[in-house]
């Protein structure tokens, strides 16, 4: 299965969430890539759109490659046995300016602002695709300190089977098109997957609101 672009993998990931429609329900989107995606599903179910804020702690000779993940609400993921693959001093850098990072589009896309008010019998968390699975698992453990939903649906397009494995341990539910044991990169299963840019997620995020 291959994608035209993020909307469309969005409106495919729909249609397999359309049971979910009605209800006390929200979509959040991991920016900025998610939010495209994001926005067709909640489109589609008829529920509020927002983000829930995470940024990937990458390794400093490969920025793409996560040793962990931040999200709002001061949520940290680290994955186990890369301690040996990075310095105190490159960790604690990389996580200083990806904290300064969250702020910024804390910001920028006044996260949390378009949900209105809840509580929310559910969420769901959409990114346009899983690789390492780090900022999905800290969007899990940040939206369900910040929200306390009674379920939390964690949807991708596309996954890597080992890491859709340990979300699904993670989530209520977890729902995917695809899972590829060869995966190697999200893009890689899109013909068009260009940076989504600050002024895209704000657009559409006000747009649908």
């Amino acid at each position: 299965m291959r994608f035209k672009d993020r909307q469309d993998a969005g409106r495919k990931l729909a249609e397999a969430l359309a049971d979910f429609q009605g209800g006390r329900s929200a979509v959040l989107a991991l920016p900025r890539g998610g939010v495209p995606v994001a926005c067709e599903i909640a489109k589609k179910l008829a529920c509020p759109l927002d983000t829930i804020l995470v940024r990937k702690l990458g390794m400093p000779d490969n920025p793409e490659y996560a040793f962990g993940a931040l999200a709002e609400g001061d949520v940290s993921v680290f994955r186990s046995g890369m301690g040996g693959f990075i310095s105190e001093g490159d960790k604690a850098g990389i996580i200083e300016e990806e904290k300064r990072e969250l702020e910024r589009r804390k910001e920028e896309y006044r996260s949390g602002s378009f949900l209105g008010k809840g509580p929310f019998d559910r969420i769901i968390l959409v990114d346009d695709g899983l690789a390492t699975g780090t900022t999905m698992e800290a969007a899990l453990e940040a939206a369900r300190k910040k929200y306390d939903p009674k379920e939390i649906i964690a949807a991708v397009p596309v996954a890597a089977s080992d890491s859709a494995k340990r979300i699904r341990q993670k989530a209520d539910r977890f729902i995917t098109l695809l899972e590829d044991e060869a995966f190697l990169a999200v893009g890689e299963y899109y013909d068009a997957f260009d940076q989504t840019t600050d002024e895209e997620v704000l657009s559409i995020l006000e747009n649908s609101s």
